[in-house]
């Protein structure tokens, strides 16, 4: 599935266009709206904004315990603030999810070396400060969002650090650990979605995963999700 992305540099030069996956890796493809098929190197860029998709309005309005709320100053004075589930003060880049339904962007991969500055804020003050005055009913179901990516986060850490062999007994009991987990949630979010939206969810935060941990996590999760069956539409 192409992703709808905006790559800008460092220097303000911008490219738009789409891509099939941002991986692990420090570059990415991707074909502009000049019909043009570029490598883009992370490490150059600024950022990289990836674009609401038509219809697409939830965004953070909450502020979950495992979750960063951050003010993110760009060295060219530009100020995002937003929540991340994988920022840490020694990593290269990190996610951060806008706040409110205001912003053109669904997600931003952020690159350290173009920030001045990244601020934790308190997340009780915060809160008061820049929640969405009025929730709309739609975004009461963002926190399924975030508790889907929560364990796929987790358990991708977990297969990253993993000294012993991913084998059959780990792939199965995994499993049978994300159907617990999973199956509500998805079933929660169906109740309110198609079946194709949290299908589409599902990818959106696996390629996330890909992207911090790599193709093997992604791998192994992807083996792990194919032994469960998801809930089908009533």
């Amino acid at each position: 599935m192409s992703i709808a992305v905006v790559a800008k540099y460092i220097d303000g030069t911008l490219f738009r266009g789409t891509t099939l996956n941002i991986g692990a890796k420090d570059t990415f493809h991707l074909a502009t709206d000049k019909g043009e098929l570029k490598e883009i190197k992370i490490s150059q860029l600024k950022a990289v904004f990836f674009l609401k998709q038509k219809g697409q309005t939830a965004q953070p309005t909450s502020f979950p315990p495992h979750a960063s709320n951050l003010v993110v100053r760009f060295l060219d004075g530009e100020e995002i603030k937003g929540i991340s589930y994988d920022y840490h003060v020694n990593k290269d880049r990190f996610f951060l999810y806008p706040i409110g339904n205001d912003d053109s962007n669904e997600k931003i991969l952020v690159n350290r070396r173009a920030t001045k500055l990244v601020m934790l804020r308190p997340t009780v003050d915060s809160a008061k400060t820049y929640a969405a005055p009025s929730v709309q009913p739609s975004d009461q179901f963002k926190p399924l969002e975030h508790e889907i990516y929560k364990i796929l986060y987790k358990l991708g850490l977990e297969i990253k650090q993993r000294s012993l062999p991913i084998d059959e007994d780990f792939i199965k009991s995994k499993s049978i650990f994300l159907k617990h987990k999973l199956t509500p949630l998805l079933q929660a979010y169906q109740n309110n979605y198609s079946e194709k939206n949290y299908r589409e969810l599902l990818d959106s935060k696996l390629q996330d995963i890909q992207i911090m941990f790599g193709d093997k996590s992604l791998g192994v999760l992807n083996q792990i999700l194919n032994r469960f069956t998801f809930p089908s539409n009533r």
